[in-house]
């Protein structure tokens, strides 16, 4: 019956840390000043193209943290905005001379050269982890038979919690009863 309860509370307070991150998420989005959202120095993006693959593909989420200007080095993966643009960019660094930065995609089918350099300052951090398949599940939930789906999952696994616990204090129950006779 304790490891019941000790699952169930583990399980509700995974639930509540995923919606309070996605609370602070959404209400950081709303008063950012800028295009991208960042939460604990962290910044999430979906890829919207194959420029980057097979490293990255049209889907995948990724997360993105700032690091100082001087800590950027050839080869990694970082995210940037230029200057006047609105659209975010993920390609590998190729070269770096003072503040200016050159990065270009890795697919070679659809990078044939390097992008139009940039100053250090536009980069909005080196790539730091990959959720492959992100599209995939934000397509699933975001739709009405997902949305179901979800609810009906969580509350059978509410229902189930709930019942072996039952189960547990009916079975415990018995037993001293059956000590006592």
């Amino acid at each position: 019956m304790k490891i019941v309860r000790i699952i169930r509370n583990v399980y509700s307070g995974l639930l509540v840390t995923i919606i309070a991150f996605l609370g602070v998420f959404l209400v950081s989005s709303l008063f950012s000043k800028t295009d991208y959202t960042s939460v604990f120095g962290l910044s999430f993006f979906e890829v919207e193209s194959y420029s980057m693959y097979p490293e990255l593909t049209k889907g995948d989420l990724i997360v993105v943290k700032k690091l100082d200007p001087s800590e950027y080095e050839v080869g990694m993966t970082v995210t940037y905005i230029k200057e006047g643009e609105k659209t975010s960019t993920t390609h590998k660094i190729v070269k770096i001379e003072g503040n200016i930065i050159t990065t270009r995609g890795i697919n070679t089918e659809t990078n044939n050269a390097d992008d139009e350099p940039f100053d250090v300052s536009c980069i909005i951090g080196k790539v730091v982890t990959v959720w492959h398949g992100y599209g995939n599940i934000r397509n699933f939930v975001t739709n009405p038979m997902g949305i179901i789906s979800i609810l009906i999952i969580g509350f059978f696994i509410i229902e189930g919690f709930n019942y072996l616990e039952n189960y547990f204090k009916e079975k415990e129950k018995n037993k001293k009863l059956d000590n006592q006779a």
